[in-house]
């Protein structure tokens, strides 16, 4: 994993996972199949209350928020399921932020 920054501090983690064994032929080891085994997981880990969401790039995604913390995961492409660990505060502050400096140009 590359965590991103903000202020010297870890804001966000995204992680990827795969099956040790994945081969673009070998459709038993794909994402696809890793996400419905890792799913259960992260509801072991993090809690039963995942939400479903469809996105127009990223396909089906799997998120909990609870507190300042977003967890999405979903298929990144036929080899990846990415996780991504968001502290929401900090997102917040980036994006106000942002469109303050947007604006004041």
């Amino acid at each position: 994993f590359y965590p991103n920054f903000h202020n010297e501090k870890i804001y966000e983690m995204p992680v990827l996972f795969n099956y040790e064994a994945w081969a673009p032929w070998n459709k038993e080891f794909s994402a696809d199949t890793l996400v419905k085994e890792l799913l259960p997981v992260f509801k072991k880990w993090y809690g039963d209350d995942f939400q479903t969401l469809q996105h127009p790039v990223q396909g089906t995604v799997y998120y909990q928020m609870k507190g300042r913390r977003r967890i999405n995961l979903f298929v990144r492409d036929d080899q990846f399921v990415q996780a991504v660990f968001t502290d929401l505060k900090v997102e917040k502050e980036i994006k106000n932020n942002t469109q303050k400096n947007s604006n004041a140009q």
